[in-house]
């Protein structure tokens, strides 16, 4: 709840441009500091949940 908390916060302080502040899905899930959890096909199921969320609901035209 948090990210997506924290991902509201950054798009309206960035005037809606994910790609500013949102790194690519492969970049996050490569990072050496999520440790184990680069191993977890649940985290990653999670984590490519969320990204196809944020990129549905802050989609700009």
């Amino acid at each position: 709840m948090l990210f997506f908390k924290l991902i509201d916060l950054c798009f309206i302080s960035d005037g809606g441009r994910l790609e500013n502040f949102l790194p690519p899905l492969e970049y996050f899930l490569e990072a050496p500091e999520l440790g184990e959890l680069i191993d977890s096909k649940s985290f990653q199921y999670l984590m490519r949940l969320g990204y196809e969320h944020i990129h549905e609901s802050y989609q700009t035209n």
